[in-house]
């Protein structure tokens, strides 16, 4: 009886994020092109390679394995997708918050339902679904585990855990009410960044020297009329001090909502706690340029991104001037890019081809690791 109860409540929890969802995948406007599925299936291949030669545990030794990851960590639940319902196993009361704060346990909670929704979507789309186990650690960045695959929505990009499409899909309605209405040629020839001081702990002192690649890049933009870079979020300070101290610099600032940064022609984008998951969506889908920092983490997509042709790349301060110099002596030559952009968020980050991926992802995974 325990069962039937916890899968109708997971559906009424669910039920929003399934009638959203369903409406994305019915209402994608702009698509120049179906994705095709050779390359929605090369970016799956990809993700599995790196565990074609892993001996596998099968039956019980699985059961015992994924046991395991479950109550040894607060951000790794198991799904077992069968026939066509998703249940996730309960997690010990050890386990449920080991080592987090409160408000990272919200944060699981609400994941483990946003990707419940979208499995169970998937299930309900396959013909003859196949009974599965995953091991999902809902971290910004997951446990690279070396004997199980682990999936997460980011990694580091030697690790080998699987990768699903990134919370930002389901926490900004799949983007559906994302609008740009400036042409490239309307917005100001200059560069934005605005977002929060994520990307590592912050004493006082790092404050003082701008330890992290944001708080370095803001330091170094300050004074460029020419590049909005500020800070407007004062997080991951390590005391009161810190906090006060970064919301005294100069390059901090209330927050700006997007479509105030919409009205700049380059929209700069810089990892924090792991890469920038909606603001590298939203910059493809706008008509401005996305003009990307390295990124140490990788998203499922990003081996189809182009340096050069779907955003620029740069390493520092000066690789954003050079790009607005080059904008300043011949106007509009990176228009190119942004039309590149679009048309790439168009084929590849509208939710029927995100939704597609998945599908194949859960594919290949169930015949590699049956359970």
């Amino acid at each position: 009886m325990l069962k039937p109860l916890t899968r109708l409540a997971a559906k009424l929890r669910g039920s929003r994020h399934s009638k959203l969802l369903r409406q994305a995948l019915g209402s994608a406007v702009g698509l120049t092109d179906q994705p095709r599925e050779a390359v929605l299936q090369g970016l799956v291949t990809r993700q599995l390679a790196p565990w074609h030669t892993t001996e596998l545990p099968r039956g019980r030794q699985q059961v015992e394995r994924l046991q395991a990851l479950n109550s040894h960590s607060a951000s790794v639940f198991v799904f077992e997708l069968g026939g066509r319902h998703v249940d996730v196993w309960p997690k010990p009361s050890a386990a449920q918050t080991a080592g987090c704060e409160p408000a990272e346990v919200r944060m699981f909670s609400k994941r483990v339902n946003h990707y419940r929704t979208l499995l169970s979507e998937v299930l309900r789309h396959e013909s003859s679904p196949k009974h599965v186990r995953l091991a999902v650690d809902l971290r910004d960045i997951p446990a690279d585990v070396a004997d199980w695959p682990v999936f997460g929505f980011q990694k580091a990009q030697a690790a080998r855990n699987l990768l699903l499409p990134d919370v930002d899909f389901f926490h900004h309605g799949w983007y559906l009410d994302d609008r740009d209405d400036l042409a490239y040629t309307d917005k100001a020839p200059t560069a934005c960044f605005v977002g929060a001081s994520s990307g590592m702990s912050l004493s006082a002192d790092a404050v003082r020297r701008h330890a992290s690649q944001r708080l370095a890049l803001a330091s170094a933009f300050v004074d460029d009329p020419r590049v909005l870079f500020r800070i407007a979020g004062a997080v991951q300070c390590e005391s009161d001090e810190a906090r006060q101290l970064l919301m005294a610099q100069p390059y901090f600032c209330p927050p700006m909502g997007w479509q105030d940064q919409l009205k700049h022609r380059f929209l700069i984008s810089v990892d924090g706690n792991g890469a920038t998951c909606s603001r590298v969506v939203k910059s493809l889908r706008s008509h401005s340029v996305l003009v990307k920092f390295p990124s140490d983490q990788e998203l499922y997509y990003f081996p189809l991104l182009e340096a050069g042709r779907h955003y620029l790349h740069a390493k520092s301060p000066d690789d954003v001037r050079r790009i607005l110099d080059e904008e300043a002596a011949s106007p509009g030559c990176h228009a190119g890019v942004a039309s590149a952009g679009q048309r790439f968020a168009a084929q590849y980050l509208q939710a029927p081809a995100v939704f597609h991926y998945t599908q194949l992802l859960m594919r290949g995974y169930a015949a590699r690791v049956p359970a």
